[in-house]
């Protein structure tokens, strides 16, 4: 039998690999154009926005391309109001403030995911 441990931890494992593949596909796309930029996977300064940050010469794209608390769970409008929810928008808008703080000179964006991995 396998537990509920094994299987949040295997979900997890897939949102970290999707995660990655994203990353790749954005730096090979970037590298194709000869475009320069940094890339950073779980970016510690970037708060809740930190799947990938991608910094170029004039600006700083910011992706958050998984995002999980529980699996199961449906969601309302007050598990993002509420401030001491685990969804509250609250600590991506600090995020995004921080970012900006870090980057004072440059564009921002947010793109809340990345193009798709695999189309099918």
């Amino acid at each position: 039998m396998v537990s509920d441990k094994s299987k949040r931890g295997s979900s997890r494992r897939k949102g970290d690999e999707y995660q990655d593949l994203a990353a790749l596909r954005l730096a090979l796309e970037l590298y194709i154009r000869h475009q320069e930029y940094q890339l950073f996977i779980n970016h510690k300064k970037a708060g809740s926005l930190d799947d990938i940050v991608m910094d170029f010469n004039d600006g700083v794209d910011a992706y958050q391309v998984k995002y999980a608390v529980n699996p199961n769970k449906v969601y309302t409008l007050d598990d993002f109001t509420y401030l001491k929810s685990k969804v509250h928008f609250k600590k991506f808008s600090d995020s995004w403030l921080s970012l900006k703080q870090q980057y004072p000179s440059k564009r921002l964006r947010y793109q809340p995911s990345a193009k798709p991995v695999i189309s099918l």
